[in-house]
């Protein structure tokens, strides 16, 4: 494998740790939404152990029986809502994928065994990495 040089450890460093804030920022997300509709799926759940069967969306004498199971804490969950919280939880799995793969790279490419710290390896200072990291975020790349 060649050699990297300086720049390049550094953008996969960087590249690495600008996909973890994403994904740790598309999990926050996820959490926050999964919370506001808990108690809309948690009816589902009810319906479906009461029913012995998914419920049919597409049923609308199945949505007003989670309805009922939703009760006063589910009546404000709207279907934006539910759509949202399942995007944004595509969004945490595909955000944590990038994760990983990003990380992944950074293990390959350090396989060399130089430096017992990604800063070492690199070979820039953690101020440095940290200026890198920043400009990443506020490029959006």
């Amino acid at each position: 494998m060649t050699k990297l040089t300086t720049q390049e450890r550094l953008a996969l460093a960087v590249r690495a740790e600008v996909a973890r804030r994403r994904a740790d920022q598309a999990k926050e997300r996820a959490v926050f939404m999964d919370r506001k509709v808990k108690p809309f799926m948690d009816a589902v759940e009810r319906f479906e152990k009461a029913r012995g069967r998914p419920w049919d969306a597409d049923s609308m004498t199945d949505l007003a029986e989670v309805i009922a199971f939703a009760g006063k804490e589910g009546a404000d969950v709207t279907f934006e809502m539910v759509a949202a919280a399942a995007q944004v939880n595509f969004e945490a799995g595909d955000a944590s994928v990038a994760a990983a793969s990003a990380a992944r790279a950074v293990l390959d490419a350090w396989g060399d065994g130089e430096g017992d710290t990604v800063f070492e390896w690199v070979g820039v200072d953690r101020e440095t990495f940290g200026q890198a990291v920043e400009a990443a975020l506020a490029e959006g790349t």
